[in-house]
């Protein structure tokens, strides 16, 4: 038995975010999507639940023809840090729309997510 492992399961584990995070906001550590489970503290250190649970978090898309349902992927938007049901050109899989349909709109409306096990980085242009 390997006697390095330090977490059998790292969900939820204190780590660097940004200044203001607030239990609840999402996050994204790296390309690893995340939910803060607690306030930021004074160094910018807050619990976060990492790449695995269904959380209800702000989703705009701001496609210019299709609505996203349920099994959609979710995006974070590297540019201005916001989640979005279309593909940016360079975002991170943050996760997969669990309800609802989120229309074409730039204003972004609580929507249930299913986190990406451990995000992959999207560059293409496709």
């Amino acid at each position: 038995m390997a006697t390095n492992r330090k977490y059998k399961d790292p969900l939820a584990l204190r780590v660097e975010v940004a200044e203001g995070t607030e239990s609840g906001d999402a996050v994204l550590i790296g390309d690893i999507p995340g939910v803060a489970l607690t306030d930021a503290d004074s160094d910018d250190i807050a619990t976060v639940q990492l790449g695995k649970g269904a959380f209800e978090v702000p989703v705009k898309n701001t496609s210019d023809s299709v609505d996203a349902g349920v099994g959609d992927p979710v995006y974070w938007n590297t540019d201005d840090d916001t989640l979005d049901a279309d593909k940016p050109s360079n975002g991170v899989l943050y996760g997969h729309l669990l309800a609802g349909v989120v229309k074409q709109t730039s204003t972004a409306a609580n929507t249930l997510v299913l986190l990406a096990p451990f995000g992959i980085r999207h560059t293409d242009q496709t």
